[in-house]
């Protein structure tokens, strides 16, 4: 109330209704008993909110319209197809001029007018599978290539032995509590599964890496190739 006054230089009651209430029970003034000038004030106000809000929304029609007007009419996703996904749009880690620049494909689970929802790997935890058309590419089948086989939702559902063998590791990271030293307590690498694509790779502590078989190789090689010194 005191902000309002300060930046109106006027009680509420004396901008609406052209005078100050001497008693609660002569708020509600009959239009003739109010200030004229106030209510001219009060009118025109009240006219040019109106105005600024249908020129708003001819705004957001004249958009939609530009946008459709873009929009490839041919280019129509179907429910139960499958899709590419932006890789800036996914966990996975790596250097941008050098990552794919599509992950996936993934199965079409809904679809709207202008966002389409896939259904991603769990173990990426995002907010939302659901993402704009601009961010997804449909995957074409070539004649007689099979559709692509069923994709594991969750890996960590299962002990890391059950995981497969590494293909390669591309990335790592240190989590949890700092240490005396300056780094952080638990040691990551990101891992690539043979016979799955990229987007299906996950971060594993190190303890579970190790478990996997010929880990130390992968490790070291990936130390050679991006040259790091060993974490």
């Amino acid at each position: 109330m005191r902000q309002w006054s300060i930046a109106m230089a006027c009680r509420p009651c004396s901008f609406f209704f052209g005078r100050n209430p001497r008693t609660p029970l002569t708020v509600d003034l009959p239009a003739s008993a109010v200030d004229p000038t106030s209510l001219d004030f009060v009118l025109s106000f009240q006219n040019r909110l109106q105005q600024a809000l249908d020129v708003g929304r001819e705004g957001q029609v004249r958009m939609v319209a530009a946008m459709d007007h873009l929009r490839d009419p041919t280019l129509q996703y179907q429910v139960g197809e499958w899709a590419w996904l932006a890789s800036s749009e996914t966990p996975v880690p790596g250097d941008k001029h050098f990552q794919c620049k599509w992950m996936g494909p993934f199965r079409i689970l809904d679809k709207t007018i202008s966002t389409v929802s896939l259904e991603l790997p769990e173990h990426w935890q995002l907010t939302s599978n659901t993402f704009h058309v601009d961010k997804i590419k449909p995957y074409v089948l070539r004649e007689g290539q099979p559709p692509p086989p069923p994709r594991p939702k969750r890996f960590k559902a299962r002990p890391p032995t059950a995981l497969g063998h590494i293909r390669r590791i591309s990335a790592h990271r240190r989590t949890g509590r700092m240490q005396a030293d300056g780094r952080r307590a638990q040691l990551q690498y990101f891992v690539h599964w043979v016979g799955l694509p990229q987007a299906y790779g996950e971060w594993l502590n190190v303890e579970e890496v190790l478990r996997l078989p010929r880990a130390e190789e992968h490790i070291a090689t990936y130390c050679r190739v991006f040259a790091v010194p060993h974490p």
